[in-house]
């Protein structure tokens, strides 16, 4: 009968100095009968006892690493060498793998499915890349079809920390005039990682400058932005980078810049500017200066200033290539006489000046009086004139706005409108009186710089006609129709008849005779009247309604105006009869009523 052996490779090894037994299933063999199966038997028990000579346990090396610390997010690889350590046979390798708790964070490659040789060796890199801020262990094992598997122990730590990223990683800023500075554009750097980012510093080479937001740190998930702005120095191409320096990954990160500097050309028209008489304090209507773009770039305007009393706006601020912009100039003096400044333009191409000049002027006041006096003067006469002087000694036409006056007085002036610079001009005031006794008054001047007041006094006295005619043309008829004009006296001398204002009377003038038309009951007013005349005022009758005589011999006549003025025979009565002895004249007054 035959029987069926599976005959199994017996590969040993020596364990404390017996060979222990290694069955790998190998090849079949039909052994048949008896003798077949004696001689496996004798096999069997010959590989257990005879020695293995030549031939050792296959190797793993090293047989543990340490990863260390390793960010979370980034990788640390080692390599392991596997060794044949049959004598004899060919050792198929099979895939190595890995066990362990922590085998998620490593991998292996190399060696799975290599042919080793006896004592040829083959490698396997591991890497260990931790998803998580932790402790990692795990083993790693390689087999093959004649040695029995080797192992190695694997441990690693998982730390937290940044990772940086930047866009964008470069910046083109095109063609700017040299000199001139860009507008600013932005780098942004956020921290993808798992840890905080230290940053250290952050520059710029070449034409490029830089602000950030960007402090010392930068937490999980944040992110900060730095501007760059580009100032060629130079006519041609301008690179230059933006670093930042951190502990993430490489620890610098990188952002290119370009961009290239050309020629700018500008011109002001007109190059100065002149103001001509503005008065101090005040400001001037404005004058325009243009600024041209004569290149091929556009120009940035940095600033634009003045000095001393000038004043500017303007609408420059970037001006394309064949472009203008305005700049409108104002005067507004601090003072006086010929005042200068200077108009500048910070721009691309430089700094551009203009010249600016203008004449500063003001008024100056004064006055030679602040108060008139006049002499005593008669109801209905003018007074001599008397004058005031005002004098403009400044530089600019001092305006009379409004000239006033109060009270019993008039005014003639050489002043308004206005006084011409280093002028003198005259205010002639005229006393009138229209009521007796203290007469008070106010000259008011309001010009430019302010207002002044001139106090005015005169007295008025009862007046005295002319002896050869009337002096101020006169009404042709008096109260109640009483004619005026020349009534012929005793003698043939022509006597003149005129009214004035007596207080609240009207007194007849004839000639050079005061006439005092007196109502019954107005001694008082008489009194009055009379006392006002100075010396030799006439004597009060004993009796009411007799003559008032003076001491000169004049008759102060007590007539009432009804049976005085209504009639004409009183005319002709007095004119034709004969007087008391003595008296050449006599006085009437109308007190009213």
């Amino acid at each position: 009968m035959e029987i069926d052996r599976i005959v199994t490779h017996m590969s040993t090894h020596r364990m404390q100095g017996v060979h222990a037994i290694s069955a790998k299933p190998r090849y079949r063999v039909r052994l048949r009968g008896r003798l077949g199966a004696t001689i496996v038997v004798a096999a069997l028990l010959a590989l257990v006892i005879a020695p293995a000579a030549g031939s050792a346990p296959s190797s793993l090396s090293p047989t543990s690493w340490a990863f260390g610390n390793v960010a979370v997010g980034s990788s640390s690889s080692k390599t392991f060498t596997y060794t044949n350590g049959d004598s004899v046979n060919t050792a198929n390798v099979s895939s190595p793998s890995l066990t362990g708790g922590g085998a998620s964070a490593y991998s292996v490659t190399g060696c799975g499915g290599a042919s080793l040789a006896p004592g040829a060796s083959c490698s396997a890199t591991v890497k260990f890349a931790p998803s998580s801020a932790q402790s990692y262990s795990a083993t790693l094992t390689v087999d093959d079809d004649v040695n029995p598997p080797s192992s190695a122990t694997l441990t690693g730590t998982g730390t937290a920390s940044p990772k940086a990223t930047v866009s964008p990683t470069s910046l083109s800023f095109g063609s700017l005039s040299v000199g001139s500075s860009s507008s600013a554009k932005s780098v942004k750097l956020t921290n993808s990682g798992t840890g905080t980012m230290t940053i250290s510093s952050i520059s710029t080479s070449g034409d490029y400058s830089k602000t950030t937001t960007c402090g010392g740190s930068l937490a999980v998930g944040a992110s900060c932005t730095t501007s760059v702005t580009s100032k060629p120095t130079a006519v041609g191409t301008r690179t230059g980078t933006l670093a930042i320096h951190d502990n993430a990954g490489s620890g610098t990160q990188s952002v290119g810049l370009s961009g290239s500097g050309l020629s700018a050309n500008v011109k002001l028209s007109p190059t100065s500017l002149t103001f001509e008489h503005q008065r101090k304090g005040t400001t001037s209507a404005g004058q325009s200066i243009r600024l041209s773009n004569l290149g091929k770039v556009t120009v940035h305007v940095s600033g634009v200033s003045t000095s001393g009393d000038f004043s500017e706006t303007n609408n420059c601020g970037s001006v394309p290539a064949g472009g203008s912009c305005s700049i409108t100039v104002t005067f507004h003096p601090q003072g006086s006489g010929t005042l200068t400044g200077i108009l500048t333009v910070k721009d691309d191409a430089g700094s551009q000046e203009a010249k600016l000049s203008g004449l500063g002027v003001f008024p100056q006041f004064s006055i030679n009086k602040t108060s008139l006096k006049f002499a005593k003067t008669g109801l209905g006469e003018n007074s001599t004139a008397k004058v005031v002087k005002l004098t403009n000694a400044g530089s600019d036409r001092l305006y009379i706005q409004k000239l006033t006056l109060t009270g019993d007085f008039s005014q003639t002036n050489t002043c308004e409108p206005y006084i011409n610079p280093t002028i003198t001009c005259t205010i002639s005031v005229t006393f009138s009186p229209r009521r007796l006794r203290a007469r008070p008054g106010l000259l008011t001047i309001v010009q430019d710089l302010g207002t002044a007041k001139v106090k005015l006094t005169g007295f008025g006295i009862p007046g005295v006609g002319p002896t050869t005619g009337p002096s101020v043309a006169q009404p042709t008829t008096g109260p109640a129709g009483v004619p005026l004009g020349p009534v012929e006296g005793s003698g043939g001398v022509t006597r003149y008849l005129r009214f004035v204002l007596l207080g609240g009377a009207l007194v007849l003038l004839v000639g050079m005779s005061l006439l005092f038309l007196a109502s019954r009951g107005r001694t008082a007013e008489m009194r009055e009247a009379a006392d006002l005349l100075g010396p030799g005022s006439p004597a009060e009758p004993a009796s009411e309604g007799d003559p008032w005589l003076f001491p000169t011999g004049e008759e102060l006549l007590p007539l009432g105006l009804d049976d005085a003025l209504h009639s004409m025979n009183f005319w002709n009565e007095w004119l034709t009869t004969p007087r008391t002895p003595g008296v050449q004249s006599a006085r009437f007054v109308w007190l009213g009523g």
